[in-house]
């Protein structure tokens, strides 16, 4: 029952993106109502390296207008990508173009931290190998 509520949802992401902006319905088939009590448009998503690339993607999107942050959250990923926990910080930003609250973004942690392998440092005097790991 799990996988086809699962299934189910995914259709209904997919047939909202493939349609554009469409209103989000819930599992009951109902438009879901955001904070404004308006029902929700399809949300747009920016990935970036500085939460300033976020804002600069939302007004791109919004072409210039005012839009209204739904989430926000930064996580560890790879120097190119996010897919998986890396040494580098990135941010993500949900948002729908249209009349805004004025809330910005708080980019709070999540996801993964980032373990750097460890390092063995081995020597060698004679026949007797000693190593040390950090």
């Amino acid at each position: 029952m799990r996988v086809i509520a699962l299934a189910m949802m995914s259709l209904l992401i997919c047939a909202t993106a493939a349609f554009g902006e469409q209103q989000i319905v819930g599992p009951s088939g109902t438009p879901l109502i955001g904070p404004s009590g308006k029902p929700l448009a399809s949300a747009l998503v920016a990935r970036c390296k500085l939460p300033t690339g976020c804002y600069e993607q939302a007004t791109r999107d919004c072409r210039g207008r005012s839009y209204q942050i739904l989430d926000s959250e930064s996580h560890a990923g790879g120097l190119f990508a996010d897919f998986w926990p890396g040494p580098f910080i990135w941010y993500t930003m949900s948002y729908v173009c249209g009349p805004s609250d004025g809330r910005l973004a708080a980019f709070p942690f999540r996801g993964a931290r980032y373990n750097p392998p460890s390092i063995t440092t081995c020597s060698q005097f004679g026949n007797t190998v000693s190593c040390v790991g950090n």
